[in-house]
């Protein structure tokens, strides 16, 4: 096991590829504390399957984006709303 991995990250990941595998695409929200940085980091993750010319699959393209701003901003959205209706 890598150091500072958690236990059940390599599990993890192994269910989300062969998820893709059984011709699934899908997307995930990932969330994890970097300690270099002090932050929580948030990405979105896209597993897509990759079929060949004989209609197989032959590997698993996955795309990870950083949404920190996107997640900031829903954040102080929802607080709004929640403050709003408390005004109610």
């Amino acid at each position: 096991m890598v150091e500072g991995v958690k236990e059940n990250y390599n599990e993890k990941w192994t269910a989300y590829y062969n998820r893709a595998i059984k011709e699934e695409s899908f997307e995930i929200e990932e969330h994890f504390y970097h300690p270099s940085s002090n932050e929580v980091q948030y990405n979105q993750v896209t597993f897509k399957f990759l079929v060949g010319g004989d209609d197989k699959i032959f590997a698993v393209a996955c795309q990870s984006i950083e949404i920190a701003s996107v997640v900031k901003q829903q954040s102080k959205a929802n607080q709004l709303i929640d403050a709003s209706l408390d005004v109610f």
